[in-house]
C-alpha cells in the first residue's frame, strides 16, 4: 500500500490530502478546522456565561488548580523543552520564557492574580 500525504501551506488556505494507491481518501482545509474551533468555542462561551462560578474552597476547584500546578511545575522539569529553546535562543531567554509565561504557575483560587 502506497499512501502520499499532499500538504499545502504556504499560501492563503492550508489544506492536506491522503491519497493512498492512488485513490482520495481524506482531504481537508483550514477553514473547515477553524469553523469546526469556532462552534466548540461558541458553545464553551454560552455554557460559561450560564453558569455560576465554583467557590474556590470547593474540592473540584482545588484539585484542578493542584492538576495545573503540577503539570506546570513537571514541565518546568522537562529538559527536552528547555534545550530546544536554549539553542533557538539564550539559556537567560528560555529560563524567563518557561517560567513566567509558557509554564506559569496558575493563580491560587480566590485570590486576585
Amino acid at each position: 500500500m502506497v499512501n502520499i500525504l499532499g500538504l499545502s501551506f504556504y499560501y492563503h488556505d492550508s489544506s492536506a490530502a491522503l491519497v493512498q494507491d492512488g485513490r482520495l481518501v481524506a482531504a481537508a482545509e483550514e477553514e473547515r478546522f477553524i469553523e469546526h474551533v469556532a462552534a466548540v468555542l461558541g458553545v464553551l462561551a454560552v455554557a460559561v456565561s450560564c453558569s455560576e462560578p465554583a467557590p474556590a474552597d470547593d474540592p473540584a476547584t482545588v484539585a484542578r488548580w493542584q492538576g495545573q500546578l503540577r503539570y506546570c511545575r513537571q514541565q518546568k522539569q522537562n529538559d527536552k523543552t528547555r534545550r530546544v529553546l536554549e539553542k533557538a535562543f539564550n539559556p537567560a531567554w528560555a529560563d524567563r520564557y518557561i517560567e513566567e509565561l509558557l509554564f506559569d504557575d496558575p493563580p491560587v483560587p480566590g485570590l486576585p492574580d
